[in-house]
C-alpha cells in the first residue's frame, strides 16, 4: 500500500542542478532501497526537510527551509506558504500547523545537533510522523490508480470502510 512507504526513514542532500536527492529506505528490511529525485519548479535554496503526511483525505507533503545563519524559517504545506519568519535569533524550537481537511495538528521541530547542525522532525497529531504514519497504515488501505494519465490515490477506512 502507499502507506508502507510512509515506515521509511529518509536523507536528503543537493545535486549540482538544485536537484532534491531522496533517498528512501525501509525501516523493517534494509536491504531494499529506493532513489527519487524531485525537481522544483523553483529554487529552494534553504530546503532542508521534506515529509509526506498520509491522512484520510490524501497524502500531504510539508516542507521547510531553514537558514542557519539568519534563523530564516519557511514552512509549505502542499506547496502553500503557512509559516515565514525571516529574522529569527533563536535558531531552534517548535513551529505548530495543521495538515488536511480535518486540520490535523503538526508540529515541526528544530533541535541543536554537534557541529552547529540542526535536526528536524515532525509531530502528527501527537505522534512522530513515523508512528502516525504505522497507526494510520494499520487503519486504512489505500490503493494508487493511474486513469487518463493521473495518478489518484484511493483511501478506504478499515474500521468504518468510508473512502
Amino acid at each position: 500500500t502507499i502507506f508502507d512507504l510512509f515506515t521509511l526513514q529518509s536523507t536528503f542532500g543537493y545535486s549540482k542542478n538544485n536537484v532534491v536527492e531522496v533517498t528512501l529506505g525501509l525501516v523493517k528490511d534494509t536491504t531494499a532501497h529506493w532513489n527519487m529525485s524531485v525537481k522544483n519548479s523553483e529554487v529552494r535554496e534553504n530546503l532542508v526537510a521534506y515529509w509526506s503526511v498520509p491522512l484520510r483525505d490524501g497524502v500531504h507533503t510539508v516542507e521547510f527551509e531553514h537558514g542557519s545563519t539568519s534563523g530564516k524559517r519557511v514552512l509549505r504545506v502542499d506547496g502553500k506558504e503557512v509559516i515565514r519568519k525571516e529574522w529569527m535569533f533563536k535558531l531552534v524550537g517548535d513551529e505548530k500547523f495543521s495538515v488536511g481537511v480535518e486540520n490535523i495538528s503538526c508540529e515541526l521541530r528544530v533541535d541543536p545537533l554537534p557541529d552547529f547542525s540542526f535536526g528536524y522532525s515532525l509531530y502528527v497529531d501527537g505522534k512522530p510522523l513515523e508512528k502516525f504514519a504505522e497507526q494510520q497504515n494499520r487503519s486504512l488501505k489505500s490503493w494508487s490508480i493511474l486513469l487518463h494519465g493521473k495518478r489518484y490515490t484511493v483511501i478506504l477506512g478499515k474500521y468504518t470502510f468510508r473512502i
